[in-house]
This record gives C-alpha cells, structure tokens and sequence, in this order.
C-alpha cells in the first residue's frame, strides 16, 4: 500500500502552494416543458384543432360523458417544481367552442438553490365561446421561488372563470411562517382593452405574517375571476366557512372574489362550492380526489 510522504514545515516554505481555479461542476438538470391545446365546435361538437406536448409537460383529454364541456388535463411529469424550472402552457378556444382546463394534481414548488421556477399561462377565447382555467392548488414549500404569469385574451362576448390557490408550507411538517419569493401577475384583455392587471410579488415570510395587510397568518389564499355578460348580476352566493373570509366584487363585466383561509381543506372546500355554483356544474373529476393538503411527503425533489 502507498505511503504518503510527511512535508517538514522547512520544505514548506521552500516549494510555494499553487491552487488550480475550481472547475465548475455539472450544470442541474431542469425541467422544461410545453403543452398547447386549440379547441374548436363544429355544428355544435366540440372539435380538437390541435394538441402540443414537449418535455415534462402532457396534455390529456378525459372522456366526457353527455352533453359536459369537453376537458384538458394538464400535468407535469417532472414531480414538482424548483429553481430553473420552465413550464409553458396555452389554451385556445375558438368561436363559440367549449373548454374546461385543470391539472391533474396539486402543483408542489420545492427549495429553489439557484434561480425562481417560471410558468407561463396564455389562454385565448373566440366570440361567444367559454373557457373555464380551473387548475389545482400550487403548493409552496419552504424557500421555495416561483414566478407565474397569466395571459388572457378575449372577445368582447366571450365567457371565462379562472381560478388559482396557492398553500403557503405544509402544515403538518411544522411549515407555517416559511420563506422564500412569489411573483404572479394576471394580466386579461377583452376585445383589445386591459380590464385585469393583478401583480402580487411578496418575499415570505412577510406575506403571511400577522395583520390584514399581511394575510393575517392565513396559510391559504385563491382568486377567482369571471369574466362575462353576466358578470355583475349573475348569482353567486358567497360560502360561509370557519376560518375562510371571502370578499367579492363586481363591475364592468367581470366578478373578482378572494379568499383567505387558515386551513387549506376548509378553502379548497368553500372553492370547490363556490366554482359549482358559479358555473352551474360539477368541478372536473380530478378535483374530487380525496387529497389531504397537510400530509404531504417530505422527500423534495432531486436538484
């Protein structure tokens, strides 16, 4: 077996310490991914123009039964999200077409070590047609960093409810003042004209901390907005929960209502009765899985 030879402090000095630069190691894979859907109605059926899927990102169609708006699933094979990240999707509906979109599961956004994860929605609806973007909730672990951008564009007639609800840690992990960044921005055109520009950017923990200005420590938060004709009379009772505050408003064809919750099963169940009054029918089968938001795994995804 070799030796390793003993340096005398003399021979130290004598034989000056050279240090070779640091190689850069390998750079992390990330995910990236693309999915695209273009829904059309021909004599009154519904018709798949076109369907694009690249990377992690996967565009299911389930089976509908009767007379039901047809569905798009949207799912990310890569587990979750991280720094790096990049996740592209666009619906478009086109005149008088029908389309409900979701995913096929909670979105989880894990530590970021370099960089935010992006996701980009851009949704497109004809004259007289309806788009329902009804995704699951995102969940945010601890330090995790995301930045979401949301683009509708609109006919002047045409009908769309939208909704998203984000989970501020996983409190059944102790996570409940967790840090780390959140960047989304709503950005709705209706026949050219700008109607919803919505930016939120918080750096947590601030954004759940004590106060109303700061979500008042609430774990849970959605927003749904409907735009339509209808928007300012149509009926749409607020839910009465414990621990879920909700507050509406309504004007110039659309309807914005937010919710606050301490508990995300008490949000997602007002939600999920709220959208079903709002629409008039049942929430894509996908949101009737039994999930419980606070046992969540604690393995994170590999970086």
């Amino acid at each position: 077996m070799a030796q390793l030879s003993t340096i005398k402090p003399a021979d130290t000095e004598a034989v000056p310490h050279k240090t070779s630069p640091a190689k850069p190691g390998p750079a992390m894979q990330r995910a990236r991914g693309h999915g695209a859907i273009v829904m059309g109605c021909d004599a009154g059926r519904p018709q798949l123009r076109d369907l694009m899927q690249r990377g992690c990102a996967k565009v299911l169609l389930p089976r509908r039964s009767g007379s039901a708006a047809p569905e798009a699933v949207f799912i990310n094979t890569s587990g979750g999200l991280t720094g790096g990240d990049v996740i592209d999707w666009q619906a478009s509906v086109e005149d008088g077409a029908r389309l409900t979109c979701t995913t096929q599961a909670a979105e989880r956004v894990y530590k970021s070590h370099s960089g935010h994860a992006q996701v980009a929605t851009h949704l497109t609806i004809g004259a007289g047609a309806v788009l329902d973007w009804l995704p699951q909730e995102t969940i945010l672990f601890d330090q995790a960093a995301i930045s979401r951008r949301l683009t509708v564009d609109m006919a002047a007639d045409a009908t769309l409810t939208l909704c998203e609800m984000v989970v501020l840690g996983r409190g059944a992990m102790g996570e409940v003042a967790i840090s780390g960044h959140l960047t989304d921005t709503r950005h709705i055109t209706r026949d050219g004209r700008v109607i919803v520009l919505d930016t939120t950017r918080a750096m947590l923990p601030l954004l759940n901390g004590p106060g109303r200005a700061l979500l008042s420590g609430a774990q849970a938060m959605a927003t749904v907005i409907y735009v339509a004709p209808d928007a300012e009379t149509r009926p749409a009772p607020l839910p009465q929960r414990e621990g879920v505050e909700v507050g509406k408003s309504a004007w110039d064809g659309k309807m914005i209502v937010r919710f606050l919750a301490h508990r995300p099963e008490a949000l997602r169940s007002a939600l999920t009765r709220f959208l079903s009054d709002l629409r008039g029918v049942s929430l894509p089968r996908v949101w009737a899985t039994d999930m419980h938001l606070s046992d969540l795994p604690l393995n994170e995804k590999p970086t």
